[in-house]
């Protein structure tokens, strides 16, 4: 080989091992760098934080042992003398506690000075006393009891008794106005018919000033006769009138009636009310001279 090949060589060789011995003392000198400026980061950190701390009132705590070892670390939720974690109740039980808690709470009461008086364990509270169901009379009932019942809001001075009936017959009530028939008024669908001022509740209305708000009842009501030759018991249904005790009082044939007393009606009899002049007379569609 000539003398100037290895020469060449031999200056490479050099240069290669010096580039090599620089770049391993620089990767050294960074990596020191580097490891020295961690450092002094982490240690700037816990200067910072301490500071932070003092200022607060606060005092750091130092750990038990290094940071790698938590052999002798006490988690809060161990218990200082054996280290052990506390055994965790279940849920349910958890819940009736905090259920038994809570109606301690609600049984307890204020003593007279502002202090809390619980009532002693094993004692139950004593239960209010239940008013027992009332099933006596209210009074409402009592002050209708010569009325029955409220119609239209309006309390009746009546009431229909146990035997009324609508009538078998189609009965009239032909209204005279001196000698001319004014009107003629069907009473034949229902078993009563009150007679009165009172528009509201009135079935047969009447505008004299004489006449009461609720003046008088033409009433149906079933009755019974005994035929002695046939030895049988004959029903009927018969018309009544009854002044409900009316100021000016209630006419039957120009002679007037006792008030509150049912009184029996033939036909062709003539009732007036008040003052009035205007005459009703009663027929059934099979009377005589009557037109169907």
């Amino acid at each position: 080989m000539p003398r100037r090949s290895r020469s060449r060589s031999r200056s490479r060789d050099r240069r290669s091992s010096r580039q090599g011995d620089s770049r391993e003392r620089s990767r050294v000198k960074h990596g020191a760098s580097h490891r020295s400026s961690s450092r002094e980061k982490r240690r700037k950190r816990s200067l910072s934080t301490d500071g932070r701390q003092q200022q607060h009132g606060r005092r750091r705590e130092p750990s038990l042992e290094k940071r790698g070892d938590r052999r002798g670390h006490v988690s809060p939720r161990q218990t200082a003398d054996t280290g052990e974690y506390p055994q965790r109740r279940p849920p349910i039980a958890a819940a009736a506690e905090r259920a038994r808690q809570q109606q301690h709470q609600q049984t307890s009461h204020y003593g007279p000075a502002g202090t809390v008086e619980e009532e002693a364990e094993g004692e139950k509270p004593k239960p209010k006393p239940v008013d027992a169901a009332n099933f006596g009379l209210s009074g409402a009932l009592a002050k209708d009891a010569g009325t029955g019942n409220v119609y239209k809001g309006i309390v009746l001075k009546w009431t229909e008794p146990a035997d009324a009936r609508p009538p078998t017959r189609k009965w009239r009530l032909y209204v005279f106005k001196g000698e001319a028939i004014a009107q003629t008024l069907y009473v034949h669908r229902q078993s009563a018919y009150l007679i009165g001022r009172e528009r509201k509740i009135a079935d047969i209305p009447v505008d004299h000033p004489s006449c009461s708000k609720q003046h008088a009842v033409l009433q149906f009501r079933l009755k019974e006769t005994v035929n002695e030759a046939k030895m049988e018991t004959v029903r009927t249904v018969r018309p009544y009138v009854l002044d409900l005790e009316s100021t000016n009082g209630t006419w039957l044939n120009k002679e007037r009636i006792e008030a509150g007393r049912y009184v029996e009606l033939m036909e062709g009899d003539c009732l007036r009310f008040g003052n009035s002049t205007r005459e009703y007379v009663l027929l059934h569609d099979k009377s005589q001279g009557v037109v169907s």
